[in-house]
This record gives C-alpha cells, sequence and structure tokens, in this order.
C-alpha cells in the first residue's frame, strides 16, 4: 500500500472503533444511538476491513505486519476486537463491549497517532518470518490476556456490588456472575494458548543460538512480565479446568494480568517490537 492509502486505512479504522465504542457506551448507559441497529454489523465488518489492511500490509512487507510501532498496535486493536466479536457471537451480546471496545478505540489511536506523527513504516526489529511470528504470538496473547482482564475488573466490581447490595446502574447493565466468569475464561484460554507459542519459539530461539548469532539484544523486562503472565494464567487455565480455581480467583488473576499487559503495551509504545 502507499503511505498516502495507509493514512487513509489507519484513519479510516480509528473513525470506525470510535464510532463502535460510542454506540456500546450509549447503550451502556441506557440511551439510543443510530447505530444499535447496525451494531453488530457494523463491528464485523470494521474486523473484516482491519483483517484486509492487516493481510494486504502483510503481502507489502512479505512478512506478518506486526513489527513497527504502529503496526502493532493496530493489530492489538484487531485482536481484541476480534476476541470481543467472537466471544459475543458464541455467547450472545452483553453491554461489557463498551469497556473493551474503548481499550481497542484507544489502542487504534495510538496507533494512528504513531503513524502520522511522522513515525517510520519500517520494522523495529529483523524482519524475518521467525521474529514476525514470534511478534504476532505475543501480541495475540497480550491481546487476549487484555479482554481478560476487562472482563475480569468487570467481575470484581459486579461481585462486590452484589455483597453489598449495590443494585443500581451498573447491576443493571451487568450479565450474571457465571456468564461473566465464562467470557473471561474464554478471553484467558485465548491469551494462555497464543502465549504458550511465544514462549516455545522464545525458548527455541535462545536454545539454538539464533539471538546471539543476529546480535540481539534481549529485552529482559518484557520477557520477565512475559513469562510471568503465562505461568499465572497457566495456574489460572489448570484450576478453572478441574474447577478450583475460578470466580473472585480466577477474576483477580486477570486483573493481575492486565496490569502487566499496560507495562508491555507502554514498552512496546517507547521501543518498539523487538526494539
Amino acid at each position: 500500500m502507499t503511505s498516502t492509502l495507509t493514512d487513509a486505512t489507519v484513519l479510516l479504522l480509528t473513525v470506525l472503533y470510535a464510532l463502535l465504542a460510542d454506540g456500546a457506551a450509549r447503550r451502556f448507559l441506557g440511551g439510543r444511538s443510530r447505530l444499535d441497529a447496525l451494531a453488530r454489523p457494523l463491528l464485523i465488518g470494521t474486523v473484516s476491513l482491519h483483517l484486509v489492511v492487516l493481510a494486504l500490509r502483510g503481502i507489502e512487507t512479505g512478512v506478518c505486519p506486526v513489527l513497527a510501532r504502529w503496526e502493532a498496535y493496530s493489530f492489538v486493536a484487531f485482536a481484541m476486537a476480534a476476541i470481543h466479536l467472537f466471544i459475543d457471537l458464541r455467547r450472545g451480546p452483553s453491554r461489557t463491549g463498551v469497556f473493551v471496545l474503548g481499550f481497542v478505540a484507544a489502542m487504534q489511536f495510538l496507533s494512528a497517532v504513531f503513524i502520522l506523527g511522522g513515525t517510520p513504516e519500517g520494522p523495529t526489529g529483523a524482519p524475518n518470518s521467525v521474529g514476525s511470528l514470534h511478534a504476532f504470538a505475543a501480541l495475540l496473547g497480550i491481546s487476549g490476556v487484555a479482554v481478560a482482564g476487562i472482563l475480569g475488573v468487570l467481575y470484581v466490581l459486579l461481585d462486590r456490588s452484589i455483597r453489598r447490595g449495590h443494585y443500581g446502574t451498573f447491576y443493571q447493565r451487568m450479565p450474571s456472575l457465571e456468564d461473566l466468569a465464562d467470557r473471561t475464561a474464554s478471553a484467558a484460554a485465548t491469551g494462555f494458548a497464543a502465549l504458550t507459542v511465544t514462549v516455545g519459539i522464545g525458548v527455541w530461539g535462545i536454545t539454538a543460538g539464533v539471538a546471539a548469532e543476529r546480535e540481539i539484544a534481549l529485552p529482559w523486562v518484557p520477557i520477565t512480565l512475559t513469562l510471568a503472565v503465562w505461568v499465572l494464567f497457566g495456574i489460572c487455565g489448570v484450576g478453572h479446568r478441574f474447577r478450583r480455581f475460578g470466580g473472585v480467583r480466577l477474576a483477580w488473576c486477570t486483573v493481575v494480568g492486565f496490569i502487566a499487559v499496560c507495562g508491555l503495551l507502554l514498552f512496546l509504545g517507547a521501543r518498539g517490537v523487538h526494539g
């Protein structure tokens, strides 16, 4: 894609995600939006358009388009929106979408800031297939953990509202605790699966001496955070599978993972993927 077309598509996606977040906010607050009837088709269309844009960018660069900072943030926006859409299609619509889509819109806005601010389009790391796959899996894992963390925060708040007998607007807008827990577990499972691939590629790269051969300086802070989140979500997954780890415990673990992911996203914005 040409630079002008890339800028235009980034701007278009930013506007579309902002409209989706605005419509979800209006529905959550009990108001009406002109886009209410088109909310689901618009979300499907936006995610589909974003996928096409990423595919075209991948064809252009020859690798998965996640290595440049603006590409990475845009991919996180896409992946979070896709995970949210998948869960909604599987479990039915809910008003939790305003919180996920709000974060998605923020990620896409940051992507637009990077590219329109004159950031070079080239990747910040080595543009090879293995490094690209590693970054792709890592960002997909981050997206899954972020969605799970947002839903986990909602679970904790809803559980606290019920325990304190506060049955106000927030309580009335939220799904049941059981439904919210299942949504959180689904997003967490997606994040853990992708992080497992990330860790596997990373371990292979270190043991095979790939990093040493290419003189790649390993960024230990994001590596440590990623490993910690992977272990935490692995424990959560096993515990949830055998029904010994769920409810508030699972929610709090996803919240901790979400805080770590926010740190990883800040590092990504400052230094880029593999930077």
